[in-house]
């Protein structure tokens, strides 16, 4: 009965010691960006948790036509192990190594930064699969076990009880044997939403301006203009063009012989140009029925009338003084 219960014990024993560990104890995750823009960064962590993990291999995998690899980056404070990364599959890196030092708990193992590359609206993931370390156990064999088994019997079946208690059941002897595993980790995924980014484009495309020139000539990168007006009075006419459609466009009107013409992106980055009106040279003569305000040099009909009879007054005065003077000279 008692070498019975004896093996049992053992049996359990061993049935704990080589089992592997459950797997909600040992799991690879990922955390990290999972908004992003077109064209911009995606930076992941990839972590393993577990206890006793001195060695590791896995695979992360990713979607070649949504990111590129731009860098992968051990933790800096896994000093002590050594990990190589394989990235000659487009999808996948590869990834394993090992230290004398054990990982206990979370623990962030790499970051992965990539590049979203893709012109469209989409949802795209980063996962991790066949994660595996290698779990080194170690045991103690009895290696005595046959002598102490065969002085059990011996005692078990002894005649009497003097003989039995002088049978001595020698001690244990062990000796120390490695045994090995393999421990999977639980599978991670992360799903990233990737928009389309807003434009920060806020330049013209093109400005036509209406009875006037513009100098220089437009350039977008250019924010300063001068338009030369030859009318004093004629009203400037501007019509700006975004480069963008998903722009806008704001003209304002003319204020201290200026216009500002703003545009604004779809992120809200603004963009002024500034328009500097110079009016030079006289209006064009007035036609008929014009009002004689239009231009301060000419004369209106009442005018002429009151000059012409300033004029007939004069010649009247002039011819009568040269009467008188003709008549005294005859009476001299």
């Amino acid at each position: 009965m008692k070498k019975t219960l004896s093996l049992l014990l053992l049996s359990v024993m061993m049935l704990v010691m080589f089992a592997p560990a459950s797997a909600d104890e040992y799991e690879s995750t990922l955390t990290g960006t999972t908004e992003t823009h077109n064209k911009e960064m995606v930076v992941i962590d990839v972590h393993i948790n577990g206890s006793g993990i001195n060695n590791i291999k896995g695979d992360v995998n990713f979607s070649s036509n949504d990111l590129a690899i731009f860098s992968i980056e051990k933790n800096e404070e896994l000093r002590d192990w050594d990990l190589e990364f394989n990235t000659s599959s487009p999808t996948k890196i590869s990834f394993s190594g090992s230290s004398a030092n054990d990982i206990n708990g979370d623990t962030v193992l790499f970051t992965v930064k990539f590049v979203v590359f893709n012109e469209r609206t989409t949802f795209t993931n980063v996962t991790t699969t066949n994660v595996q370390s290698v779990m080194r156990v170690v045991e103690r064999i009895i290696t005595n076990q046959d002598q102490i088994d065969e002085a059990q019997r011996n005692k078990d079946n002894a005649m009497t009880e003097e003989m039995a208690e002088s049978i001595v059941i020698p001690d244990p002897i062990y000796r120390e044997q490695v045994n090995e595993y393999m421990q999977n980790f639980t599978d991670a995924n992360i799903d990233i939403n990737v928009t389309a980014k807003l434009s920060e484009n806020c330049y013209l495309k093109s400005v036509e301006v209406r009875n006037g020139t513009l100098t220089p000539a437009f350039n977008k990168l250019t924010n300063s203009y001068k338009i030369e007006v030859t009318k004093k009075n004629e009203p400037v006419d501007i019509t700006a063009l975004a480069e963008l459609d998903s722009s806008t466009v704001e003209i304002g009107k003319e204020l201290n012989g200026q216009i500002v013409v703003t545009v604004i992106a779809e992120d809200e980055s603004v963009n002024s140009y500034v328009f500097k009106i110079e009016r030079t040279g006289s209006n064009s003569p007035a036609g008929p029925g014009s009002d004689s305000h239009d231009n301060p040099n000419k004369l209106n009909g009442m005018t002429i009338a009151i000059l012409a009879g300033l004029g007939v007054i004069a010649a009247g005065f002039i011819g009568i003084g040269g009467y008188y003077v003709y008549q005294g000279s005859r009476d001299e």
